[in-house]
């Protein structure tokens, strides 16, 4: 059975602003860092990352999985 975390960390993996960041080579590994921190608050070790759009789309995609 999946714990909450991996649930959530599929469901924004699979997410549509998500997932076009994945397929980026530029963008894949901000958005995996970005994606660690949401789901399991692991600090990212890029700072500049961070405030980086690819981090902000990500941001985004989470807040919308996680409202309500």
């Amino acid at each position: 059975m999946q714990s909450d975390n991996e649930a959530l960390k599929n469901q924004l993996l699979s997410h549509r602003l998500v997932e076009r960041l994945l397929r980026n080579p530029n963008w894949e590994p901000a958005a995996r860092a970005a994606v660690d921190y949401f789901v399991d608050h692991k600090k990212c070790s890029v700072p500049s990352w961070v405030k980086s759009s690819t981090w902000a789309q990500v941001k985004m995609a989470y807040e919308e999985l996680t409202q309500g």
